[in-house]
């Protein structure tokens, strides 16, 4: 009884460690990203205490928003995927 209750629920078990997985991967990304976003936030913040000129503090975010676009477009298509 015991080998056909285990048979049966078996499917079930591998699906539940796959999502589990799956989560688990999301958590450590999600973890990553986030301080990937601290670390830029403070980037930014330390512009306006430069002492450089507008322009140049235009310039520097210009500068560092730049590397932001590629990782951005990345997390978008990810969130698609994630919550489709």
């Amino acid at each position: 009884m015991y080998s056909l209750l285990a048979f049966a629920c078996s499917p079930q078990v591998s699906e539940l460690e796959e999502t589990d997985r799956r989560w688990t991967e999301f958590y450590v990304n999600l973890e990553a990203f986030s301080s990937w976003l601290n670390q830029k936030e403070a980037d930014l913040n330390d512009i306006p205490n430069s002492g450089a000129t507008p322009d140049q503090q235009f310039d520097q975010t210009k500068v560092r928003f730049s590397s932001f676009v590629p990782y951005l477009s990345n997390c978008t298509a990810v969130c698609l995927i994630i919550f489709i």
